[in-house]
């Protein structure tokens, strides 16, 4: 089963990998009430960055009968292998380079404060966010910026090895019911409500968000040394 496409595209294809070899409704499998045996190998080839699926075992979906939106974890859905070519990026609208690109720092910051965090996965966390604030406002100004791209895609992927390892946290589960019954676009259901969040959150990970931040001032030192690049950044975070 070969899934070309965005986060959803690549989902579907997991979904379908196996549901091909497991009877009955997916949805049982997905609440447990019956386990998998196989799948179809999977093949993906991402043309978003941002779901990191091509480098987990979720697969995400919303049932159309009750509005329900949850995931598929099973490790028979991990991908055999992954296609990862910027070159098929070159064209997205802002919007899709925005939202999905968010949703890399979303996965990265959740899975690092996350209690299940182990020090492989802080490490995919903590590289996906130097990567993804250093390079995504480049790619949002010029779509062409194939080097940037690169290390987009690299961030997408380590996030979603990353939110394999240590999962997500609060935002994610509370962006479910808000995509399900108000079909709200993913990452921008969880940045409405990740000021909050954060505020309400990092008393009880001071050292956690301090790592976080400091990678972030590293960053922002780097791009304050060029004013062109500053001013990409302050368009970026504006729009």
């Amino acid at each position: 089963m070969i899934g070309l496409g965005g986060g959803s595209a690549m989902d579907m294809a997991k979904g379908i990998a196996f549901s091909a070899v497991n009877e009955g409704n997916i949805w049982d499998y997905v609440f447990g009430r019956k386990v998998g045996t196989s799948a179809l190998p999977i093949i993906l080839i991402p043309t978003t960055a941002g779901t990191g699926s091509e480098a987990n075992r979720t697969a995400v979906f919303t049932n159309p009968e009750t509005n329900d939106k949850k995931g598929l974890v099973n490790p028979l859905i991990y991908p055999k292998a992954a296609i990862i070519d910027p070159e098929l990026m070159l064209t997205l609208p802002k919007r899709v380079i925005a939202g999905p690109g968010a949703d890399v720092l979303f996965h990265a910051l959740e899975s690092y404060i996350s209690k299940n965090a182990t020090p492989f996965s802080e490490m995919l966390s903590l590289r996906a966010i130097e990567l993804i604030a250093q390079n995504l406002p480049l790619v949002y100004e010029d779509v062409t910026n194939v080097a940037a791209w690169e290390n987009v895609t690299l961030a997408s992927s380590l996030a979603g090895m990353a939110i394999d390892c240590a999962g997500t946290t609060l935002p994610h589960a509370l962006q479910h019911p808000m995509g399900g019954l108000l079909d709200v676009v993913h990452a921008e259901g969880i940045a409405a409500i990740y000021k909050p969040f954060m505020e309400y959150t990092w008393p009880a990970a001071p050292e956690k968000f301090a790592a976080i931040a400091k990678a972030m001032r590293s960053i922002r030192a780097t791009w304050a040394r060029n004013r062109r690049q500053k001013a990409v950044w302050r368009r970026f975070i504006n729009s």
